[in-house]
């Protein structure tokens, strides 16, 4: 075993940096964006239209987010919803 420059006497192993390096991405890929839930889309209906728009123009891409999805349940919900006797905008 290699002894460490950093700290006498303390051995290292080759693996763990490749430990160290793969946690550092797992936690820097898990800083996205927050996710928000159906009910937060129908109550904040200026951010659904801003993610549906977004989510439209890249389907390939974006579609199956999180946020993506929650916002297009959402529009689904309040388009079949009692209210709109379950006829969609723009009918």
């Amino acid at each position: 075993m290699k002894r460490s420059p950093f700290r006498s006497g303390v051995p290292t192993r080759p693996g763990n940096r490749g430990i160290s390096v793969y946690l550092l991405v797992v936690v820097l890929v898990g800083c996205g964006e927050a996710t928000n839930s159906v009910e937060h889309y129908a109550e904040h209906k200026d951010e659904r239209s801003v993610k549906l728009q977004e989510c439209r123009s890249n389907p390939g891409e974006l579609r199956h987010t999180p946020n993506c999805v929650n916002a297009m349940r959402s529009e689904a919900q309040e388009d079949f919803s009692s209210t709109n006797k379950g006829i969609p905008k723009g009918w």
